[in-house]
């Protein structure tokens, strides 16, 4: 009997033997055939040099489509997983580019039942999303960048329950098309998708609408981006197309809910309405840029809340009201840039106590006073601090001392005589990092202050078109210093 089962078990290990090892990792016949279906909807194109390889140029029937350039496979031989990328060198010679009708395009993905990531680099689709992709019912990331999409967000994608990450992004404007398009912003049937973490769609400018009420349904939300200009350092991206107004309506209070939530980045849009205080109570918060839109009111009182806040951008609104001295509290701010909006009164000292600030822009307002004093500015010296007030109605002495001593770019620029500050003392020296100075339009007078000589970092000034006189201090021969509209200055 022993030696009966004996020869069974040596006939079995013979006959796996015997199986073609190619045979058994092999991805399934439905998933080659709709990988099949989706490289036909593409051609590549080098006009450089054609005998780069393309990607795609692996994707040959009847091999192993999970050894296939882009695709991954799970234990069971399913695709879960395509990642396209064209080379990206300039100049930018190389594409994957869509070749089949809008209509037809990515038909076929929804036959890989298993796919979950789904991503698309530097891809010249040129074409509207898909709404059929809103059956790949067990996708988790779909990101798409610099791929020249068009049209709208398919309110199907809100059956997409397991979706994790939503990106599109056109890199810069008008670099890659001008994105998404139509009236719909991000639709209702979006506000089911409880697990998604990373929503980013940057530089759409033509996509209106506005933020659904039922966004809170996204309570696993950490990262919602919506932007289609700037930076941190406050510097406008051209959007190189007119009447490129992005989202509309009002900030929902609902965003409030989103208790996850730690960066908010809805810039350069045409958002009115005053600011949520519930933002005041989402705690993980680290990013608040809601600069260049049309946001009316004040800023609450409840930001200073928000320990954890380490960007607040609210350039280039509308804002009428003072300065809430709770922001003095967010201690790890880095950015605070208030510019271009209309605030007003005195700049409060407590919000000058922050610690960690890199960036302060308080310019283009309305703003009356002495600087306050900054003994608590930059606690770390460490930090390069770059301050603009410029544009405001501020008076009183320069007193050089009261200012931080990490100052690297120092902007107090002003024109018709808003600003009132008398005479620039010699203790402008006691700023040895500053390497940035530019007090032109003050109608200061007197003499330039031969302290400049002990200013070694110092690498461009702009005192133009004030009133000083006497001779010009060699440390501003030597860098770019412009001197202009002071006629009794002697070179």
């Amino acid at each position: 009997m022993a030696s009966t089962l004996n020869c069974i078990g040596l006939f079995l290990l013979l006959g796996l033997a015997l199986v073609p090892k190619s045979h058994a990792q092999q991805c399934t016949a439905v998933d080659e055939d709709a990988l099949l279906v989706f490289k036909g909807d593409f051609y590549c194109n080098d006009i450089n040099n054609p005998s780069i390889p393309c990607p795609l140029d692996s994707w040959v029937p009847g091999t192993d489509c999970c050894q296939w350039s882009g695709i991954q496979c799970d234990a069971s031989h399913r695709v879960i997983s395509i990642l396209l990328s064209a080379y990206f060198r300039q100049p930018m010679t190389f594409q994957i580019t869509r070749a089949a009708e809008p209509a037809a395009f990515g038909r076929s993905l929804p036959r890989l039942t298993q796919l979950q990531d789904l991503d698309f680099r530097f891809i010249s689709l040129n074409t509207y999303l898909p709404p059929a992709w809103g059956s790949i019912t067990k996708l988790r990331t779909l990101n798409l960048y610099a791929s020249s999409i068009y049209g709208e967000i398919p309110r199907e994608f809100g059956k997409l329950s397991e979706l994790t990450s939503f990106t599109i992004d056109t890199l810069a404007p008008g670099l890659f098309g001008f994105g998404l398009s139509g009236q719909a912003g991000i639709p209702r049937e979006l506000c089911k998708l409880s697990k998604l973490k990373t929503f980013v769609m940057r530089y759409h400018p033509n996509l209106s609408g506005g933020i659904p009420n039922c966004i809170d349904g996204w309570r696993s939300i950490e990262d919602f981006q919506f932007f289609n200009g700037g930076d941190e350092n406050g510097r406008d991206f051209s959007l190189k197309q007119p009447a490129a107004t992005g989202l509309t309506g009002v900030l929902p209070a609902s965003l409030g809910n989103l208790k996850n939530l730690r960066v908010l980045n809805l810039a350069a849009n045409s958002f009115g309405g005053v600011i949520p205080t519930s933002l005041g109570s989402l705690t993980s918060l680290q990013t608040i840029d809601l600069a260049m839109n049309r946001l009316t009111g004040k800023i609450p009182v409840e930001f200073g809340n928000l320990k954890n806040l380490t960007i607040l951008r609210l350039y280039k609104n509308r804002l009428y009201a003072e300065i809430p001295t709770s922001l003095g509290n967010s201690k790890a701010l880095e950015v605070l840039d208030l510019g271009s909006n209309g605030l007003y009164g005195p700049i409060p000292d407590r919000m000058y106590n922050l610690p960690k600030v890199r960036l302060l822009r308080l310019d283009d307002n309305r703003f009356w006073g002495p600087l306050p004093r900054g003994d608590y500015l930059g606690r770390d010296l460490s930090i390069q601090l770059v301050m603009n007030v410029s544009w405001n109605f501020l008076d009183g002495p320069l007193n050089f001392r009261q200012l931080p001593k990490n100052i690297a770019e120092l902007r107090m620029s002003t024109q018709n005589g808003r600003m009132a500050f008398t005479g620039l003392s010699p203790t402008i020296s006691v700023l040895q990092s500053l390497r940035v100075l530019d007090l032109s339009q003050n109608q200061l007078t007197g003499k330039l202050p031969s302290t400049f000589n002990d200013m070694p970092n110092l690498q461009e000034v702009n005192l133009s078109i004030n009133d000083f006189e006497g001779q010009v201090p060699n440390r501003l021969k030597v860098i770019n210093a412009d001197l202009s509209g002071n006629p009794r200055l002697v070179m």
